[in-house]
Protein backbone atom coordinates (compact mmCIF):
# COMPACT_ATOMS: atom_id res chain seq x y z
CA UNK A 1 0.00 0.00 0.00
CA UNK A 2 1.10 3.57 -0.61
CA UNK A 3 1.09 6.37 1.96
CA UNK A 4 -2.36 7.48 0.81
CA UNK A 5 -3.76 4.01 1.49
CA UNK A 6 -4.17 3.17 -2.21
CA UNK A 7 -2.86 -0.13 -3.53
CA UNK A 8 -0.11 -0.07 -6.15
CA UNK A 9 -0.87 -2.05 -9.25
CA UNK A 10 1.70 -4.12 -11.07
CA UNK A 11 1.88 -3.55 -14.82
CA UNK A 12 0.19 -6.90 -15.43
CA UNK A 13 -2.71 -6.08 -13.08
CA UNK A 14 -3.12 -2.62 -14.59
CA UNK A 15 -3.14 -4.07 -18.11
CA UNK A 16 -5.74 -6.63 -17.05
CA UNK A 17 -7.93 -3.94 -15.48
CA UNK A 18 -7.62 -1.73 -18.56
CA UNK A 19 -8.55 -4.68 -20.79
CA UNK A 20 -11.65 -5.22 -18.65
CA UNK A 21 -12.54 -1.54 -19.01
CA UNK A 22 -12.06 -1.78 -22.79
CA UNK A 23 -14.31 -4.83 -23.02
CA UNK A 24 -16.87 -3.15 -20.75
CA UNK A 25 -16.86 -0.03 -22.94
CA UNK A 26 -17.30 -2.24 -26.02
CA UNK A 27 -20.18 -4.13 -24.41
CA UNK A 28 -21.88 -0.87 -23.40
CA UNK A 29 -21.43 0.40 -26.94
CA UNK A 30 -23.07 -2.77 -28.27
CA UNK A 31 -25.95 -2.56 -25.82
CA UNK A 32 -26.45 1.04 -26.78
CA UNK A 33 -27.27 -0.08 -30.31
CA UNK A 34 -30.40 -1.67 -28.87
CA UNK A 35 -31.70 1.73 -27.70
CA UNK A 36 -33.73 3.18 -30.60
CA UNK A 37 -32.61 6.80 -31.01
CA UNK A 38 -33.03 7.15 -34.79
CA UNK A 39 -36.50 8.63 -34.35
CA UNK A 40 -34.90 11.70 -32.74
CA UNK A 41 -31.89 12.29 -35.00
CA UNK A 42 -30.63 9.54 -37.33
CA UNK A 43 -27.33 8.03 -36.22
CA UNK A 44 -27.36 9.57 -32.76
CA UNK A 45 -26.18 7.57 -29.75
CA UNK A 46 -26.10 8.35 -26.05
CA UNK A 47 -22.35 7.74 -25.85
CA UNK A 48 -22.65 5.74 -22.65
CA UNK A 49 -19.35 3.95 -23.30
CA UNK A 50 -17.68 7.33 -22.84
CA UNK A 51 -18.56 7.09 -19.14
CA UNK A 52 -16.18 4.13 -18.97
CA UNK A 53 -13.52 5.98 -20.99
CA UNK A 54 -13.70 9.08 -18.80
CA UNK A 55 -13.47 6.97 -15.64
CA UNK A 56 -10.32 5.35 -17.06
CA UNK A 57 -8.85 8.77 -17.83
CA UNK A 58 -9.51 10.01 -14.29
CA UNK A 59 -8.23 6.82 -12.64
CA UNK A 60 -5.30 5.80 -14.88
CA UNK A 61 -4.46 8.89 -16.94
CA UNK A 62 -4.85 10.19 -20.45
CA UNK A 63 -2.59 7.65 -22.21
CA UNK A 64 -4.53 4.73 -20.75
CA UNK A 65 -7.84 6.41 -21.61
CA UNK A 66 -6.81 6.91 -25.23
CA UNK A 67 -5.54 3.31 -25.42
CA UNK A 68 -8.85 1.98 -24.08
CA UNK A 69 -10.84 4.18 -26.47
CA UNK A 70 -8.74 2.98 -29.45
CA UNK A 71 -9.31 -0.64 -28.49
CA UNK A 72 -13.03 -0.02 -27.97
CA UNK A 73 -13.35 1.68 -31.36
CA UNK A 74 -11.57 -1.18 -33.13
CA UNK A 75 -13.43 -3.96 -31.33
CA UNK A 76 -16.84 -2.25 -31.63
CA UNK A 77 -16.33 -1.74 -35.36
CA UNK A 78 -15.27 -5.35 -35.79
CA UNK A 79 -18.26 -6.70 -33.83
CA UNK A 80 -21.02 -4.23 -34.67
CA UNK A 81 -20.07 -2.44 -37.89
CA UNK A 82 -17.61 -2.37 -40.71
CA UNK A 83 -14.79 -0.31 -42.16
CA UNK A 84 -16.87 2.86 -42.54
CA UNK A 85 -18.10 2.47 -38.97
CA UNK A 86 -14.48 2.11 -37.92
CA UNK A 87 -13.48 5.36 -39.65
CA UNK A 88 -16.28 7.33 -37.98
CA UNK A 89 -15.82 5.67 -34.61
CA UNK A 90 -12.04 5.81 -34.52
CA UNK A 91 -11.77 9.44 -35.63
CA UNK A 92 -14.30 10.61 -33.07
CA UNK A 93 -13.15 8.39 -30.23
CA UNK A 94 -9.44 9.04 -30.49
CA UNK A 95 -9.72 12.79 -30.86
CA UNK A 96 -12.26 13.08 -28.04
CA UNK A 97 -10.10 10.87 -25.82
CA UNK A 98 -7.11 13.11 -26.48
CA UNK A 99 -9.17 16.26 -25.82
CA UNK A 100 -10.52 14.91 -22.52
CA UNK A 101 -7.04 13.72 -21.60
CA UNK A 102 -5.65 17.22 -22.11
CA UNK A 103 -8.12 18.90 -19.72
CA UNK A 104 -9.03 16.37 -17.04
CA UNK A 105 -6.32 17.52 -14.61
CA UNK A 106 -7.19 21.20 -14.77
CA UNK A 107 -8.89 22.26 -11.55
CA UNK A 108 -11.32 24.49 -13.44
CA UNK A 109 -12.57 21.56 -15.53
CA UNK A 110 -15.03 19.16 -13.92
CA UNK A 111 -15.90 15.75 -15.34
CA UNK A 112 -18.96 17.43 -16.87
CA UNK A 113 -16.73 19.94 -18.68
CA UNK A 114 -14.34 17.22 -19.85
CA UNK A 115 -17.27 15.13 -21.09
CA UNK A 116 -18.82 18.11 -22.90
CA UNK A 117 -15.52 18.81 -24.62
CA UNK A 118 -15.17 15.14 -25.52
CA UNK A 119 -18.68 15.06 -26.98
CA UNK A 120 -18.13 18.21 -29.06
CA UNK A 121 -14.78 16.99 -30.39
CA UNK A 122 -16.18 13.50 -31.10
CA UNK A 123 -19.07 14.86 -33.13
CA UNK A 124 -16.92 17.42 -34.95
CA UNK A 125 -14.44 14.71 -35.93
CA UNK A 126 -17.22 12.43 -37.17
CA UNK A 127 -18.85 15.18 -39.22
CA UNK A 128 -15.47 16.06 -40.75
CA UNK A 129 -14.94 12.37 -41.50
CA UNK A 130 -18.37 12.24 -43.19
CA UNK A 131 -17.50 15.37 -45.13
CA UNK A 132 -14.35 13.70 -46.47
CA UNK A 133 -16.01 10.34 -47.19
CA UNK A 134 -19.23 11.63 -48.72
CA UNK A 135 -17.67 14.66 -50.45
CA UNK A 136 -20.79 16.70 -49.81
CA UNK A 137 -21.09 19.98 -47.94
CA UNK A 138 -24.69 19.07 -47.11
CA UNK A 139 -23.30 17.00 -44.25
CA UNK A 140 -22.67 20.32 -42.49
CA UNK A 141 -26.45 20.91 -42.32
CA UNK A 142 -26.59 17.93 -39.96
CA UNK A 143 -23.85 19.27 -37.68
CA UNK A 144 -25.86 21.66 -35.45
CA UNK A 145 -28.41 18.97 -34.65
CA UNK A 146 -25.90 16.26 -33.74
CA UNK A 147 -23.75 18.77 -31.85
CA UNK A 148 -26.72 19.85 -29.75
CA UNK A 149 -27.86 16.31 -28.97
CA UNK A 150 -24.27 15.21 -28.39
CA UNK A 151 -23.62 17.95 -25.86
CA UNK A 152 -26.80 17.01 -24.00
CA UNK A 153 -25.62 13.41 -23.82
CA UNK A 154 -22.10 14.57 -22.93
CA UNK A 155 -23.45 16.61 -20.03
CA UNK A 156 -25.46 13.64 -18.74
CA UNK A 157 -22.45 11.33 -19.04
CA UNK A 158 -20.27 13.89 -17.24
CA UNK A 159 -22.77 14.11 -14.38
CA UNK A 160 -22.71 10.31 -14.07
CA UNK A 161 -18.88 10.27 -14.07
CA UNK A 162 -18.78 13.02 -11.42
CA UNK A 163 -21.19 11.06 -9.24
CA UNK A 164 -19.18 7.83 -9.56
CA UNK A 165 -15.89 9.64 -9.02
CA UNK A 166 -17.14 11.41 -5.90
CA UNK A 167 -18.85 8.34 -4.47
CA UNK A 168 -15.89 6.01 -4.95
CA UNK A 169 -13.10 8.62 -4.64
CA UNK A 170 -11.60 7.82 -8.02
CA UNK A 171 -8.97 10.04 -9.60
Amino acid sequence: MTESGAFRLTKAKQLTILALFAVTATAVSGLELLIPMDFVIPGIKLGLSNIVILLVIYRFGAKCGVAVTCFKAMLSSLLFGGFTTFLYSFSGAVLSGIAMGLVYRKESVTPVGASLLGAAVHITAQVLCALLLLKSVYVLCYYPFVLFSGTLCGALNGIIVKFIRDKYRLG
